[in-house]
C-alpha cells in the first residue's frame, strides 16, 4: 500500500493554518516604522516652510516639537495609533485648517461610544443615546468617567485632538461621546461611568464602544446603530435651512446651515421675499462651511457694492539667498557690525517668519444695483461658524450696512495646503494669514461688532418666538450705536 507523502501533508496543514490566522489579522499594520518616520518628517518639513500661523501657538517651537513627537510616532503599535498621534501633533498648531484625515481602510476598525452629551452650568449630561444601550438614559448626569471627572477626561483625552484657531471652539467641540472619542475596535474600549439619575440615584455603569461592522446587517442591533448614526444623534432642526419673517418689525430671517448646493438653492428661492423687508438677519451660527462657490450669489446680492475684494491674505515666503545672508551675519559678524536695516530685511528669512502679500483682485458684482438688497443686515455667527461661512461674514463686512453679532468665529480661514502621504493619510496645513477690511489679522477668528451669547434664544422651539428675541437683542444694540 502506498502512503501519501507525510512531509507534504504536514506542510499543507501548516499552510492552511497560517492562512486562517492571517485572514483573521486586522489590516492595521500596513505602515512600517521607517515609513512613519519618513511621513512625519515630510509633515514637519511642510509645516516649516508653509504654515502661516505660528503666532497663534506661541508655546510651540516647531523643531523641539518634532524631536518630542518623533520617537512617539515611530513607536506607535499600529496604523490607527499612528494616525491619532499625527492628528494630536497637528492640533498643537491651533488652526482650523491644519489637521489630518485617516486612510479609508481604517474606518472598518473604528468604534465609538454611541451617545452624545450636552454641557449645562458646568455639568455634563447625556443627550442622545443609541437604543443599543439599555442602561443609559437621556439627562443622566456624568459624575465620573474612567475614574476621572468629565473636565479631567476632556482635557486629557478629547481637547488635544481638536483643531481650531479659536480656543473657545476647541472647548465647545471637545465633548464626551460620539465623534470626539473614537477608539480602535480591537481594544474593546469601554467607558466606566458614574452617573446620577433623577431622584439623585447614583449608579456605576459600563458602556462599550460600538463598531457597526461587528453586527450582521439583518439584525435589530445593526439597525439601531444606523438609526443613531443617521437620525437619533442629530438635531434635525440644526440641519435645516429656515426662512421666517416679522412684518410688524420689518425683519426677515434666514438660517443657512451649510455652504452647499442646498444653501444656494434655498437662498435664491427666498430672495424675492427678503427684498420685501428693510432688515435681514443672516444666521450662520453652526455653519461649518463647505463649498465657497455656492455662497457667491448671497454675497454679491447682499453687498451693495459694484465690486468686491474677498479679503487680504499674507503667505510665507522662503528665499535661500536671503536666509544665507542672515546666517552669515548671525554666525560670523560682530553684533555691532549688523545694521538694523539688515536685521529687519534678512532675519525673517532665517527665522522662517517672512511673509508676502497675496495678490487679490477686485471682482465685479454680476448683479446690477437695482436687484441688490438695500436694507440693514445683521449676521449672526459663533464659535462653530467656520471656513466658507466665515468668508461670507468677512466679505460682507466691507459694507457699512452689515453688523456682525454673536461670538468670535472658529478661525478656519486661509488656504490649506493638501499633502497626500503614501499611507493614505491626508494632511492639511494652513498657508495664509487673513485680514479684514480694516487690516486686522482675523486668522484666529472674526470678532463680532457686538459680542452676545445667543444660546438661550436657540433653545426656544417656536421659530417665530425665536425671531422675536433676536429682534429684541438687535434693537438694544442699535440703541447703543
Amino acid at each position: 500500500m502506498k502512503y501519501p507523502n507525510l512531509k507534504f501533508i504536514i506542510s499543507f496543514a501548516i499552510f492552511l493554518y497560517c492562512n486562517a490566522i492571517f485572514a483573521q489579522q486586522p489590516d492595521i499594520y500596513r505602515v512600517s516604522k521607517e515609513q512613519k518616520m519618513y511621513e512625519f518628517s515630510v509633515v514637519w518639513k511642510e509645516l516649516s516652510y508653509n504654515f502661516a500661523n505660528m503666532d497663534n501657538c506661541p508655546e510651540v517651537n516647531l523643531d523641539s516639537l518634532y524631536r518630542q513627537y518623533l520617537p512617539i510616532i515611530t513607536e506607535t503599535q499600529n496604523d490607527w495609533e499612528y494616525c491619532r498621534i499625527m492628528q494630536k501633533f497637528l492640533c498643537r498648531f491651533n488652526n482650523g485648517h491644519t489637521y489630518s484625515q485617516n486612510p479609508d481602510y481604517l474606518y472598518n476598525y473604528v468604534a465609538y461610544p454611541l451617545f452624545t452629551t450636552k454641557n449645562e452650568n458646568g455639568k455634563v449630561f447625556i443627550d442622545k443615546v443609541c437604543k443599543i444601550y439599555s442602561n443609559l438614559q437621556k439627562d443622566d448626569e456624568i459624575l465620573k468617567i474612567n475614574d476621572l471627572t468629565p473636565t479631567e477626561y476632556i482635557e486629557k483625552f478629547t481637547l488635544p485632538y481638536q483643531n481650531s484657531s479659536n480656543i473657545e471652539t476647541k472647548k465647545k467641540n471637545a465633548k464626551i461621546g460620539f465623534g470626539a472619542n473614537p477608539a480602535l475596535n480591537l481594544d474593546n474600549e469601554k467607558f466606566l461611568l458614574t452617573i446620577k439619575r433623577k431622584k439623585n440615584i447614583i449608579e456605576n455603569i459600563e458602556i462599550p464602544f460600538i463598531c457597526h461592522y461587528d453586527y450582521q446587517k439583518d439584525t435589530i442591533k445593526y439597525q439601531q446603530i444606523l438609526d443613531f448614526y443617521n437620525i437619533d444623534r442629530t438635531d434635525l432642526e440644526q440641519l435645516k435651512n429656515i426662512f421666517i419673517a416679522d412684518k410688524k418689525n420689518n425683519f426677515a430671517y434666514i438660517k443657512l446651515y451649510a455652504c452647499n448646493e442646498d444653501f444656494n438653492k434655498f437662498y435664491v428661492e427666498k430672495y424675492d421675499s427678503i427684498l420685501n423687508f428693510g432688515n435681514l438677519i443672516l444666521d450662520l451660527d453652526g455653519n461649518f462651511g463647505g463649498d465657497g462657490r455656492e455662497t457667491n450669489t448671497a454675497i454679491f446680492t447682499l453687498t451693495d457694492k459694484d465690486s468686491l475684494r474677498w479679503f487680504d491674505l499674507k503667505t510665507r515666503i522662503n528665499n535661500a539667498h536671503y536666509k544665507a545672508k542672515a546666517a552669515s551675519r548671525i554666525y560670523w559678524f560682530e553684533p555691532e557690525e549688523v545694521t538694523q536695516e539688515d536685521k529687519d530685511f534678512y532675519y525673517p528669512y532665517f527665522y522662517n517668519n517672512a511673509y508676502e502679500d497675496v495678490e487679490n483682485d477686485f471682482f465685479a458684482n454680476p448683479f446690477s444695483s437695482d436687484v441688490r438688497y438695500k436694507g440693514n443686515i445683521y449676521v449672526i455667527a459663533g464659535e462653530n461658524t467656520a471656513s466658507a461661512a466665515e468668508q461670507i461674514a468677512l466679505t460682507m463686512q466691507q459694507s457699512k450696512k452689515v453688523t456682525l453679532l454673536g461670538k468670535t468665529t472658529c478661525g478656519a480661514l486661509g488656504q490649506p495646503l493638501t499633502i497626500k502621504l503614501p499611507s493614505g493619510i491626508n494632511v492639511f496645513i494652513n498657508t495664509s494669514k487673513t485680514f479684514n477690511a480694516k487690516g486686522q489679522d482675523v486668522s484666529s477668528g472674526i470678532k463680532p461688532d457686538y459680542q452676545y451669547d445667543f444660546s438661550e434664544i436657540y433653545k426656544i422651539e417656536n421659530p417665530q418666538k425665536r425671531l422675536e428675541k433676536f429682534i429684541e437683542v438687535i434693537k438694544r444694540f442699535e440703541v447703543k450705536k
